[in-house]
């Protein structure tokens, strides 16, 4: 036992000594012995964090979160160690570490007093801090105007002291809400606060009249820190080692999430690390290649110098990082592409990603995305879509990156290769060509210089071209700075340049109709990327939300939902579960769909797969045991990405398939019953005369004038009447016969004979003439279903006239017609019966609706007529009320018309 306890104790030891120095820096490496030692005996680290300093440390939904506690998790995954963190205002955690309540704190910024109490790391984050002050303040010009102007900061922030000696009046506050609040209410001047802390005050409190009005540059920038208590040195080791030991990558994961909103507010912020600092310290210069002959985005002009886009555009990052971007001169596109293959050039400016290129070059993430367009003659009119034109010869500058997409994408296109845009423009002008395909700003750029009244912008593609930088294949720090630069680079800074420079090269032109109209179609197009991206980003937001609600709505349904891909189950809910009588999700999921299905249903279910989408059908089922069991299924097929899926629905019907057979039990013995009636009546006239011959024969015979001639006759009349009877029995036999398969040829004139056979004496006991106008027709089903049906609407027409009408004093009739065309049978049932009342029409098919008075009724007769029509017959039945004329007399009633197709 002691044994077992040893081993498990090792164990628990080893488990919890791998995951302390679980980390992709290897930790042994990282640390000292003496600090593995301090990891291992120190359980939990103490730090204090900021509730209210958004995006870094906040509270917002009941959780912690932000970019310094997610930076605060990667270094507990680096050191091993556990943090126990408390939220709370910063004067709150400030004095608590004073006062060795806490070992850590986090946001705090280095200052001499500091130093007296706190070992610092570097600085993880640096924030600038803004001034805020009403939108109608007319005195702010420069941070000079500050100077004698009350001022609010928050509690013991770090510049309190350096505010004083500029002459500013300070005033503290616990919060940005309180500044903001204070500034509305004109107790302050002024207030000082990083640009989110001081909007999210303002925004929060519904606060209009106040608004950022410039970056405090007086101060430095606020430097984010963790803070170490003074006496904890090998803590301060530990930290600064895990801090300074995490990825580049990593912390751009961390600013791209949480800092987007300085990004999307045109903030000023490249968070440049120490490493690639001293990066571009060493470097001295970046040496950048570009494409010479690429306007509006970029040349090398007479004096070798740079113009378009990219001048604009380096010259900010250069002062940026604070280093030079030297151009080396090229004569062409592909010497540029030389040279950086050399390793002559670090950079080149404006790159389209291809496969071959990635192997020799790191790109930055794309800053440049525009359409693909097509330029025609200015008589040429819009073409709304590419794929309208038919054959004709567009010009593509040889070996751009984009042409193999568009040749085979376009086969309606005859491409032919041009060796520059100018070359390509110029014959587009002399019909040569009937279009060129570049970039929009390019083609737009060419005609406003060079063509203005001839060509113009004739359709746009929906490729488009993206366009990044890219570096040396093993330069991944100038690839990391160029990133955080253009990550910095705004979209209205973009735009700006490009309509700048493209207006510019306009204004040497007259014709500002072409001006408009360029300027307008880039408006357009631009507008609607924009909102598109917009309606995506709102569509990705409502699309989690949306699966989790259809997953639960589908698991909720009573129908078994199965989704399947080339016969393959995929996914399933929890009704198909339950249906099959399998446990979990994962026993469905790569099964075959035929693998569900018997034996006796898999000619059907390879047929209905075939179509797109199917109307119920039934088939037999497999559960998980191999029982069988009916079921009703619909399917429908849908085109995705992945390919086409089948989404099929399934009802069991092994209770309506009971009750079904329940109410067939009962139709059976209500039409039992009428049809005893019937041979009530059909029997009572033989027997009477069977009676009365019996009766006279005995007469004749005790009167003495019995005659043996007479007597055969009798006795002839007396089998007659009996064969009668015997005949009337076989036709009740064979109408209650089970055996619903026997399908063969059936005369339906004879078939109607037969059912006046069985029901005339009946009716006529009534008063109720049948008429019967019928021309030869045969089908080939069942015919005890057909004589049952009829029988059930003829049973229903006779209660009907013997409820509504005077039998006494009018005339009752029941019509029976049959005709046919090429493919039906119609069986046409009326009578004069004054018809069903109208409210009551569409549900007389329903199980259990009488149209009878509940003592007569069962509602059992006409539901059974409209299951074994549509269902065993597969034809149809319609019911209405018509007015018609007999014999010059207008009479009303009922009209069912049965169909029945002539082959099944």
């Amino acid at each position: 036992m002691k044994s077992l306890l040893r081993l498990l104790t090792a164990l628990l030891f080893f488990l919890l000594f791998s995951h302390a120095y679980a980390s992709d820096h290897k930790p042994k490496e990282l640390f000292t012995q003496e600090e593995l030692e301090y990891i291992y005996s120190s359980p939990v680290i103490k730090i204090g964090m900021i509730s209210n300093f958004k995006p870094f440390s906040f509270i917002e939904n009941k959780k912690h979160q932000g970019y310094t506690k997610d930076l605060l998790e990667k270094i507990s995954y680096i050191s091993g160690l556990n943090f126990d963190i408390y939220t709370e205002k910063w004067n709150v955690i400030l004095k608590d570490f004073k006062e060795n309540k806490t070992d850590m704190v986090s946001e705090i910024s280095l200052t001499n007093e500091r130093k007296k109490f706190a070992l610092f790391t570097n600085p993880y984050y640096e924030i600038p801090t803004f001034i805020f002050g009403l939108k109608n303040d007319k005195n702010y010009k420069t941070i000079a105007d500050l100077k004698g102007k009350n001022v609010g900061i928050s509690y013991s922030i770090y510049y309190k002291d350096q505010l004083k000696q500029q002459g500013i009046n300070v005033i503290e506050y616990v919060s940005s809400n309180e500044k903001a609040k204070a500034l509305a209410l004109g107790k302050i001047d002024y207030f000082l606060a990083s640009y989110t802390s001081g909007k999210k005050a303002v925004i929060a409190q519904s606060i209009t009249s106040i608004k950022p009005l410039d970056e405090f540059t007086g101060i430095k920038k606020e430097d984010l820190r963790f803070g170490i208590k003074k006496n904890d040195l090998m803590l301060y080791n530990i930290i600064k080692k895990s801090l300074n030991s995490i990825a580049i990558h990593e912390i751009d994961k961390l600013t791209n999430k949480w800092i987007l909103e300085l990004k999307e507010l045109n903030i000023d912020v490249v968070n440049i690390s120490n490493t690639e600092k001293n990066y571009l310290q060493n470097k001295k210069a970046i040496n950048l290649c570009i494409d010479p002959r690429w306007m509006p985005f970029e040349k090398i002009n007479e004096k070798g110098q740079i113009e378009g886009i990219t001048k604009y555009i380096l010259k900010e990052f250069a002062e940026k990082i604070n280093t030079p971007i030297q151009l080396i001169k090229t004569n062409s596109w592909s010497q540029s592409i030389k040279e950086f293959k050399n390793k002559e050039c670090d950079l080149l400016s404006m790159v389209v990603k291809t496969k071959d290129r990635e192997k020799i070059m790191n790109f930055t993430e794309s800053y440049i995305n525009t359409p693909l367009v097509l330029s025609t003659k200015n008589s040429t009119p819009f073409i709304i879509n590419i794929r309208d034109l038919k054959n004709k010869k567009v010009g593509i500058v040889k070996n751009y990156s984009y042409s193999e997409i568009l040749k085979n994408k376009y086969k309606n296109l005859d491409f032919v290769e041009i060796d520059s845009i100018d070359k390509g423009l110029e014959k587009v002008e002399k019909s040569e060509l009937f279009g060129v395909i570049d970039a929009l700003p390019v083609i737009a750029y060419k005609i406003q210089k060079d063509y203005p009244a001839e060509l113009k912008i004739g359709s746009k593609f929906d490729e488009k071209l993206y366009i990044h930088m890219a570096v040396q294949k093993d330069n991944r720090l100038l690839q990391n700075i160029l990133n955080k630069l253009i990550n910095n680079l705004s979209e209205s800074k973009k735009q700006e340049l490009l309509n700048k420079h493209i207006s510019v090269k306009y204004e040497e032109k007259v014709d500002y109709k072409l001006f408009w109209e360029t300027f307008i179609f880039v408006l357009l197009v631009f507008s609607f990327l924009i909102y598109r991206q917009y309606v995506q980003r709102k569509n990705n937001l409502k699309l989690t939300e949306s699966y989790n609600k259809m997953q639960t709505i589908l698991d909720a349904t009573m129908e078994g939902i199965i989704i399947s891909k080339d016969g393959v189950i995929q996914d399933v809910n929890q009704g198909a579960l339950s249906l099959f009588d399998y446990q979990t999700k994962k026993q469905l999921q790569n099964k075959e769909l035929s693998d569900l299905i018997d034996m006796s249903s898999q000619t059907i279910l390879f047929e209905k797969l075939q179509l797109s989408f199917t109307e119920p059908y039934e088939v037999l089922l497999l559960k998980s045991d191999d029982k069988t069991f009916p079921a009703l299924v619909r399917g429908k097929s849908i085109d995705t990405k992945e390919g086409k899926l089948r989404v099929s629905t399934i009802i069991d019907l092994s209770d309506i398939k009971e009750k079904e057979a329940l109410i067939l039990q009962q139709s059976k013995i209500s039409t039992t019953g009428e049809m005893l009636e019937n041979i009530s009546h059909q029997w009572r006239q033989p027997l009477s005369q069977i009676s009365t011959i019996s009766t006279g024969i005995k007469v004749q015979k005790e009167f003495g004038f019995f005659d043996e001639s007479t007597l055969i006759t009798q006795m002839n009349n007396i089998n007659n009447s009996a064969q009668y009877l015997s005949q009337t029995i076989e036709d009740f036999k064979n109408f209650l016969k089970p055996n619903v398969d026997a399908i063969k040829d059936v005369d339906l004139v004879d078939t109607l004979n037969k059912v006046n056979q069985l029901v005339r004496d009946s009716f006529e006991y009534n008063n109720i003439k049948i008429i019967i106008e019928t021309k030869p027709c045969t089908v080939t089903q069942n015919e005890n279903l057909i004589i049952q049906a009829l029988i059930n609407i003829l049973n229903n027409s006779k209660d009907a006239i013997l409820e509504n009408n005077d039998i006494q004093q009018e005339e009752s009739y029941v019509f029976l017609t049959l005709y046919k065309d090429k493919h039906n049978a119609y069986i046409v049932i009326k009578d004069n019966g004054q018809g069903i009342k109208e409210d009551i029409l569409n549900k007389i098919f329903e199980p259990y609706f009488t149209t009878k008075h509940e003592s007569v009724g069962t509602g059992i007769g006409l539901y059974m007529t409209y299951q074994i029509i549509h269902k065993q017959l597969e034809g149809s039945i319609k019911a209405k009320n018509i007015q018609y004329s007999y014999k010059d007399k207008t009479h009303s009633g009922a009209q069912f018309v049965i169909t029945i197709p002539l082959n099944t």
